[in-house]
């Protein structure tokens, strides 16, 4: 796991500052209240390495990753390596299982890189994507996608929950909120823009990949009219996500 970064502004900062000028693009002339209140900073400055060679808790790939600034954690999302075998299970699983399956390891780190603990999200997709929404509470929410499609182990949904070291999630599990903002939907794929409390959605329909981008609160209460809506653009350049 490698990161890099400018050394001058913080982290929210940058992410922020793509995610508002990212939203800023979508939406029509007129609309400022999708315009960033102060003026961003700069991305000028050389990055740096700042997290080098550290070991998630499975030896896959990073997903995505997440960061929860104001309690000092770092989470990142990984498909279950093959071999493992949970309390309740028949068998250990493949890594080709696992990924079919949707069952996700998800690792808390410090913002030094120090891997502090670990859970497990079973059935929930690929981790495609992670965010965490900013709390007072001892650790923010985290929200990523949900119950797998058997064909593609990607969510159907997204889902709502907090970090507990050691703690197996299942689909059905009572402690997390889940979300059907588009029934039919694949790929739901989830990002966060805590400086203008948006939620982003990247979903397919009918095979066909569309962002949604939706006010925070509303969606968490179940209210999913998007402020607004459109097509991923060169789709058929056949490029990779």
């Amino acid at each position: 796991m490698s990161l890099s970064l400018p050394s001058s502004p913080g982290r929210r900062a940058v992410l922020g500052f793509g995610a508002a000028v990212a939203l800023a693009a979508t939406f029509p002339a007129g609309r400022a209240e999708a315009q960033p209140k102060a003026r961003p900073a700069s991305l000028a400055p050389a990055g740096k390495p700042w997290i080098q060679g550290v070991r998630l808790h499975h030896s896959t790939v990073l997903q995505s990753f997440a960061f929860d600034e104001r309690h000092g954690h770092m989470y990142a999302l990984q498909v279950m390596e093959g071999g493992v075998r949970l309390p309740g299970e028949p068998r250990a699983y493949t890594h080709a299982e696992r990924a079919a399956r949707g069952d996700m390891c998800l690792n808390r780190l410090t913002m030094g890189g120090a891997l502090t603990g670990d859970m497990y999200l079973l059935g929930f997709g690929h981790g495609s994507a992670l965010g965490v929404e900013d709390t007072a509470r001892r650790a923010g929410a985290l929200w990523t996608e949900w119950d797998a499609q058997p064909a593609s182990g990607y969510g159907r949904g997204i889902c709502r929950f907090t970090f507990t070291a050691g703690r197996v999630l299942t689909r059905a599990s009572r402690r997390i909120a889940t979300h059907r903002p588009l029934r039919g939907s694949t790929n739901n794929q989830v990002a966060l823009d805590p400086a203008h409390n948006r939620l982003l959605l990247r979903y397919k329909v009918g095979g066909i990949p569309r962002y949604g981008v939706y006010w925070l609160k509303q969606f968490a209460a179940g209210s999913f009219r998007p402020v607004t809506g459109f097509a991923q653009p060169g789709t058929e350049l056949g490029l990779p996500f």
